[in-house]
């Protein structure tokens, strides 16, 4: 009986696999585990920053292994009408805190605890990682509707979806997933698009969202590619979130020390103001030959704060990037590339004005994915991974990147980068006053340069579509991080870090 079932059985998914209606079935997706090493990545070497570690018994070393995995479902046809639906399960860290456990030990849910010990804010957020696994992990990431209006050129996509603008992959403006509508006007080789996203809603009685507004257009020639737009985004909260600190402290039963560990928490913080900046973005790669220029520059202008009271003064953005990539490429496996990267940064010294690059929206990932293909040290490379990564500034700053691609087999690239990071915030050092740009930089002066890295990725083409990377990176530190300690100056040390992916994608 049962051979007979499972004849039967078989029958069935058979003919449900060829119907038409199964044959609008697709999907798509890539699993990847990462590993990462680091070294001085947090302290560069210095006294008192390592004198702390070696009280608590920590390490300037880094080290771990790490999992994600996307798979989007499609149904239907994108000529007429489809509905996609994507998931997506998160590692921080294998061997991460599972569900149960007290503020500061393992199994603990507590931003305060995952925030300090495995490098993210993961607040009542179960993890893939854990020991024994069965973890609510999974996240809807997409979900919308994508259909034509029949008989125009006319397309909308409704729902939570990837907003992608900004130059290659978005890295210089918006890479995010939001809810939000995009409609299309599409007249090969142009597309004109609107578009509109909630970042916030705070209460369905009382108009304080927090919402963005675009116009796109979009050219795709041969030899020229065109991508231009204007945003608006009008943030009316009264209330905003912040992330306090509150202290807890442990007395070490060897040495009696004292020690404070900060853990984060979400809060609302009143807000008498809004916020409503404006973006006007130009990115034209243009190919002629073996050269490539990619070119791409954005203004960003409007009121930092306008108070509804008109008790204070308004604050208005004042603001640019500009990026230049020239590549020429010399046969199949063999490529040069020079870029350089400039977006303005804080001046403490005009009140009134907001010189930083604000980039289209918060929290998104353009942090993480702004260094994929070129960084491993100090920029996040989305190729490597999502994390461990020195700097999570990306604005305020200058780079010049010198690359060379070689691919001495079909199966093997190698890309060889170089970085020179200089700082653009500037002002007169003081009290709350930001005058150098990167993550633990000294503020007690106005200082120039960041640093440099010297980088090596490896690409291994395993199968088609399964590939393995290895990046090393190597960085040299500036002066923006040197530290006063008892009187003296103290240089920061070199670091470096290592980091691997394994990713198939299907």
């Amino acid at each position: 009986m049962r051979k007979y079932l499972v004849l039967l059985g078989a029958a069935v998914l058979a003919l449900a696999t060829a119907s038409p209606s199964m044959a609008q079935f697709s999907s798509w997706g890539h699993l990847e585990v990462m590993s990462y090493y680091s070294k001085d990545m947090d302290t560069f070497g210095i006294d008192s920053l390592a004198a702390t570690r070696k009280v608590t018994r920590t390490s300037d070393i880094r080290q771990g292994v790490a999992e994600r995995f996307r798979w989007f479902f499609q149904y239907g046809d994108p000529k007429t009408v489809r509905a996609v639906i994507g998931f997506e399960a998160d590692s921080s860290n294998y061997g991460e805190p599972g569900t149960t456990g007290a503020v500061g030990v393992p199994g603990s849910t507590s931003a305060a605890y995952n925030a300090t010990a495995w490098g993210q804010s993961m607040a009542n957020k179960n993890h893939m990682g854990a020991y024994g696994t069965d973890q609510v992990a999974l996240e809807i990431k997409w979900g919308f509707l994508d259909f034509v209006i029949p008989n125009t050129p006319i397309s909308i996509m409704a729902g939570l979806q990837n907003f992608t603008i900004g130059g290659n992959i978005g890295r210089f403006w918006q890479n995010n997933d939001a809810p939000g509508i995009v409609v299309s006007g599409n007249f090969a080789p142009h597309t004109v698009q609107a578009f509109w996203w909630k970042f916030n809603k705070q209460d369905v009685f009382t108009d304080n969202d927090n919402d963005m507004y675009g116009l796109r257009y979009l050219l795709k020639q041969k030899f020229i590619n065109v991508e231009a737009w204007v945003a608006y985004q009008n943030d009316r909260r009264s209330k905003v979130e912040a992330w306090s600190m509150p202290a807890t402290t442990t007395t070490d039963p060897v040495t009696g020390v004292v020690t404070t560990n900060c853990g984060l928490r979400q809060t609302l913080t009143p807000r008498p103001y809004e916020v409503q900046p404006w973006w006007v973005g130009l990115n034209v790669p243009i190919r002629v030959g073996n050269w490539t220029f990619d070119p791409i520059v954005i203004y960003n202008f409007g009121k930092a704060r306008k108070y509804r009271d008109d008790s204070g003064d308004d604050i208005k953005f004042d603001a640019w990037l500009a990026d230049l990539a020239i590549t020429y490429r010399l046969g199949p496996g063999l490529a040069f590339t020079v870029e350089g990267y400039y977006s303005t940064g804080h001046d403490a010294d005009k009140a009134n004005k907001e010189n930083k690059y604000q980039f289209g929206g918060y929290g998104g990932d353009v942090i993480t994915i702004f260094g994929g293909g070129k960084s491993v040290f100090f920029f996040s490379n989305n190729d490597l991974g999502y994390y461990n990564y020195k700097n999570q500034e990306i604005a305020g700053l200058w780079y010049g990147r010198a690359n060379v691609e070689y691919s001495p087999f079909s199966w093997l690239t190698f890309g060889f980068n170089y970085f020179y990071f200089g700082d653009n915030s500037k002002g007169t050092p003081g009290t709350g006053r930001i005058v150098n740009t990167p993550t633990g930089a000294r503020q007690d002066q106005d200082k120039d340069k960041i640093g440099q890295e010297a980088n090596v990725i490896a690409t291994f083409n395993i199968y088609k579509n399964f590939r393995y990377q290895i990046g090393f990176g190597y960085f040299f530190p500036g002066d923006v991080y040197d530290q006063v300690i008892a009187g003296k100056s103290q240089s920061a040390d070199n670091a470096w870090n290592l980091l691997t992916n394994l990713r198939y994608a299907f």
